[in-house]
C-alpha cells in the first residue's frame, strides 16, 4: 500500500510451479510415499530409490531446466538468481495418485503435491506439452509457504510465446514474515515482528494498530490522541497483510495484468474496506517490482466508496490524496489540501509534496497570518493584501536513511509568496537512531526482564516550530538545534502495567523571553524521568480471546473494567546564563471502561479522569518551555451513541484559586468518529485554535490461517 502490497510472490507462486515440473520424470504412486511424506524425507537427487517409475523421456526435467536458468525473461531471472534451482542437484518432490505420458504431454493427475524447499503446491492435475512447450495446471491449485497463501482454479503459460494466466486467484500477503518465507526481499520492507503460522484456517485474529491514511493526529497529550489533530499531514498505510483477489491475472513478457482486482485488511467476510484497481499491472524495472493501478477506488462496506486516481501502490504513499481542514494561525481559515506521489532523489530518499489551497484566505483577499515584511518575528501580525501566490502553501517531506540512522525532514510553507518566506516556513530536521537493548546482541542471548528496552538517539534542528501548552497558549522556538539520548522500558508485573524512560537533552535555542518580548539564545541541558503505572481495580471476566465477525465497530476486544493510573515525572532544566528550574509532577485518577461494543446503542463509553499537580522551583528564561504549575484535571470522554457513531469530549478543569479560569473547562476539544473493524474516519474540531479536521484509519491486523475468499 505500508506503501506496500506487493505482488512479487504471485511471481513466485508461478515460477515455482514451472520448478515443480522439473522432475516429471520422477512421479511416483502417493500411497508408496505415504510413510516417507509423514517423515518428512525429501528427494536429494532425481531419479533416486526408492522411486522407480520414470516416464519414457529422460531428458524432460533437462530440457525444462534449461529453459528456466537460460531464460531471457526478467521475472524467471529474479526469482533464480541465488536459488537451488540453479545447482544440478535439486531437492523437490512430487506425488500423485497416477502418471503417464500421452503422445507429446506428461500428465500427473489426482491429489498432485509438489514439495519444494520452503513450500507447499496442491492441485489436481499437471500437464505439459513438450511440442508446444506449455504447461498447464488446474484444478484446486493451493500453494502454501510459510504465511504466504494462494489458491487458483486454472493456469497455463506458454514458454514459446512468453505469456499466460491464472485464474480464480485468491491469497493472503502476508508482508510480515514475506521475507524469511520466501528468501526475497520486498522492495520497502517493513520491520515488524514475526509471527509464524502453519494453520491456514482463520484465526487469532489481532489488532496491532492504526495507519493514518488522512491527517495525521500529533495531539501534545499522548492520552488524547484519539480525540485531536493539531498538526496535517499525510502518513502512509502500512499495512502488514492483505488479502486479494481476481477473476484473471495475465503473464505477458516481463509483466502482470489485471483487468480487475480487489484488496482487503479486513480479515473476516464480508469486508468492511477494500480497494477496487482497475486496469492493475506489475512491471518490472530494474529487477524490481513497480505496482501501478490506473483506475482506484476505495470502499467502505459498499455504502460508499470514491476514485483515488492511478496510484503507485508499491510506493509509500497515502491512499487519502485529499484533505480538508483548518488552520487560522498559519493559513488564515479553511483550506483544501492535495499529496502528490513521493519520489525517489539522490537514489535512496523518498520526497513527498502536499500542496494546499487556501480557500478562506482567497475570499478574505487578506492575510493575518504574517508580520510586516523586514519587521521582528516577534511583531504583531498585521492585515496583507494578498497576491496570487499567497493561496497556495506547501508541504515539503523528506525522509530517507543515512547509514543505519533515519533522516526525516519536514517543512511547511503557508504562502508562496517569496518575500513572505521567513515568516511563512516551518522547519523541523531529525536524525534518529534506536537499538533494541532486548535483542541477542545486547543481551548475550538471555531473556530480559523487560518487555521493551530501548535506547534511542536523536539529533534535531528546528526553525519556527510551535509548542503546544495547557492554559498558556502557544509558544515558538525560533531556531533550535541539539542532541537527546533516552531509555525507555516497559514491563509488567501481575497485577499492573509499567513504563519508565529517562532522557537527557543539550541544545541550543533562541526564542522569546519570557518576561519580554525579545529573542534570547541560550544553551540548555535537560534531565527528565517518567514514570507510568496501570493498576487494575476491576477487569471484567469472560471476555472474548478474540473478535469475530460480531465485532463490526471496534478491531479488538474491549478490555472492560476500572483501571487506575499513575504518573511521575521529574525535570531539570539548566540554561548557560546561570537560570534554572526544577520540578515535579504528579497525575493520577481512573480510567472506566464500560460496554463491548458490539450492541447497536450505546454499548461503549469512556472516562478518563486524571489529576495533575506540580511542584515547581526556578523560572524558565524562554516562554516556550516555562513549566505551567496550575493544577488541573485532565478529562476524556467517549461515548458509543447509535451503530459506528462516537462523540468525544476532551478538556482541562482549571483548579488554581488564583486564575480567572478556576473551575473552567478550557482547551475544548470535540469529536465524532465512525468506528468500524477494518476503518475509522472521524471529525474534530478544537475550541482555542478553531482548528478543524478529518482523519480516515485503517486497521493493521495479524491473524494465523488463510481465511475463506471473499
Amino acid at each position: 500500500m505500508n506503501q506496500i502490497i506487493n505482488f512479487k510472490i504471485l511471481y513466485l507462486f508461478f515460477f515455482l510451479v514451472l520448478e515443480s515440473i522439473i522432475p516429471l520424470n520422477n512421479i511416483v504412486n502417493s500411497g508408496e510415499l505415504k510413510n516417507l511424506k509423514n517423515q518428512k524425507v525429501f528427494l536429494e537427487y532425481l531419479g533416486k530409490e526408492p522411486f522407480p517409475v520414470k516416464v519414457n523421456d529422460d531428458d524432460l526435467g533437462k530440457i525444462l531446466k534449461y529453459k528456466l536458468l537460460n531464460s531471457s525473461n526478467k521475472l524467471v531471472n529474479l526469482i533464480l538468481d541465488g536459488e537451488e534451482s540453479m545447482n544440478e542437484d535439486l531437492a523437490l518432490e512430487i506425488i500423485s495418485d497416477t502418471q503417464y505420458q500421452k503422445d507429446n504431454k506428461f500428465v500427473a493427475e489426482g491429489n498432485v503435491v509438489v514439495y519444494l524447499k520452503n513450500g507447499e503446491l496442491n492441485a489436481d492435475k499437471i500437464i505439459y506439452d513438450k511440442v508446444e512447450e506449455t504447461l498447464i495446471i488446474e484444478g484446486n491449485i493451493v500453494y502454501l509457504e510459510g504465511n504466504q497463501y494462494f489458491q487458483a482454479s486454472y493456469l497455463t503459460f506458454s514458454f514459446k510465446e512468453n505469456k499466460g494466466f491464472l485464474k480464480d486467484i485468491y491469497g493472503v500477503l502476508d508482508l510480515m514474515t514475506f521475507s524469511d518465507d520466501t528468501d526475497y526481499q520486498l522492495e520497502g520492507d517493513i520491520n515488524v515482528k514475526k509471527d509464524y503460522s502453519n494453520s491456514y484456517n482463520v484465526s487469532k485474529i489481532k489488532y496491532e494498530n492504526s495507519a493514518n491514511i488522512g491527517l495525521e493526529n500529533t495531539f501534545e497529550n499522548e492520552s488524547g490522541k484519539k480525540l485531536n489533530i493539531t498538526e496535517l499531514k499525510f502518513d502512509v498505510p502500512q499495512i502488514k497483510k492483505w488479502r486479494f483477489k481476481s477473476n484473471k491475472i495475465s503473464i505477458i513478457n516481463n509483466d502482470l495484468f489485471s483487468e480487475e482486482i480487489f484488496f482487503t485488511n479486513d480479515p473476516l467476510n464480508k469486508p468492511q474496506f477494500y480497494l477496487k484497481s482497475k486496469n492493475f499491472s506489475v512491471k518490472t524495472i530494474n529487477n524490481k517490482l513497480r505496482l501501478i493501478s490506473k483506475n482506484t477506488r476505495i470502499n467502505f462496506d459498499d455504502v460508499f466508496s470514491f476514485p483515488i486516481g492511478t496510484r503507485r501502490i508499491i510506493n509509500r504513499n497515502p491512499i487519502s490524496r485529499w484533505g480538508i481542514g483548518s488552520d487560522y494561525e498559519d493559513k488564515d481559515g479553511f483550506y483544501l489540501s492535495r499529496s502528490f506521489n513521493s519520489r525517489k532523489i539522490f537514489g535512496k530518499y523518498d520526497l513527498q509534496l502536499t500542496p494546499y489551497f487556501l480557500i478562506q484566505r482567497t475570499l478574505k483577499e487578506n492575510t493575518n497570518s504574517f508580520v510586516q515584511n523586514k519587521s521582528s518575528i516577534l511583531s504583531e501580525k498585521v492585515t496583507q493584501d494578498i497576491s496570487l501566490s499567497d493561496i497556495f502553501a506547501l508541504d515539503i517531506s523528506m525522509k530517507g536513511n543515512i547509514g543505519s540512522w533515519d533522516l526525516n525532514i519536514n517543512k511547511e510553507v503557508n504562502s508562496l509568496d517569496m518575500s513572505k518566506l521567513p515568516n511563512s516556513s516551518r522547519v523541523l530536521v531529525s536524525l534518529d537512531k534506536s537499538y533494541d537493548l532486548n535483542s541477542k546482541k545486547f543481551n548475550d542471548n538471555k531473556e530480559g526482564k523487560y518487555k521493551d528496552n530501548f535506547l534511542d538517539l536523536q539529533f534535531y534542528g528546528a526553525y519556527r516550530q510551535k509548542v503546544v501548552r495547557d492554559f498558556t497558549g502557544d509558544e515558538e522556538i525560533y531556531l533550535g538545534k541539539g542532541f537527546t539520548i533516552s531509555n525507555r522500558k516497559s514491563w509488567q508485573s501481575k497485577s499492573s502495567k509499567n513504563n519508565f524512560s529517562i532522557n537527557y537533552d543539550i541544545g541550543e535555542f533562541s526564542a522569546k523571553e519570557k518576561s519580554i518580548n525579545n529573542l534570547k539564545t541560550l544553551t540548555r541541558n535537560v534531565f527528565l524521568s517518567t514514570y507510568d503505572n496501570e493498576f487494575p481495580l476491576w477487569q471484567k471476566q469472560n471476555l472474548d480471546k478474540e473478535i469475530d465477525i460480531s465485532y463490526k465497530y471496534s478491531p479488538e476486544v474491549i478490555a472492560q473494567g476500572l483501571t487506575w493510573l499513575s504518573s511521575v515525572k521529574s525535570g531539570i532544566y539548566l540554561y548557560s546564563n546561570g537560570s534554572q528550574q526544577n520540578a515535579i509532577s504528579f497525575s493520577s485518577g481512573p480510567k472506566l471502561i464500560l460496554g463491548s461494543f458490539k450492541k447497536n446503542f450505546l454499548d461503549y463509553t469512556e472516562l478518563d479522569l486524571q489529576a495533575n499537580y506540580i511542584i515547581k522551583n526556578g523560572i524558565s528564561p524562554f516562554a516556550f518551555d516555562d513549566i505551567d504549575k496550575t493544577p488541573k484535571i485532565n478529562i476524556i470522554f467517549q461515548q458509543q451513541i447509535i451503530g459506528p457513531l462516537i462523540f468525544g469530549y476532551q478538556s482541562f478543569f482549571n483548579l488554581d484559586k488564583n486564575s480567572d479560569n478556576y473551575l473552567k473547562f478550557s482547551n475544548n476539544t470535540y469529536s465524532l468518529n465512525i468506528e468500524r473493524r477494518a476503518y475509522s474516519v472521524g471529525a474534530f474540531y478544537k475550541e482555542s485554535s478553531k482548528a478543524f479536521g478529518i482523519q480516515f484509519s485503517l486497521n493493521n491486523f495479524n491473524f494465523q490461517g488463510s481465511s475463506s475468499p471473499f
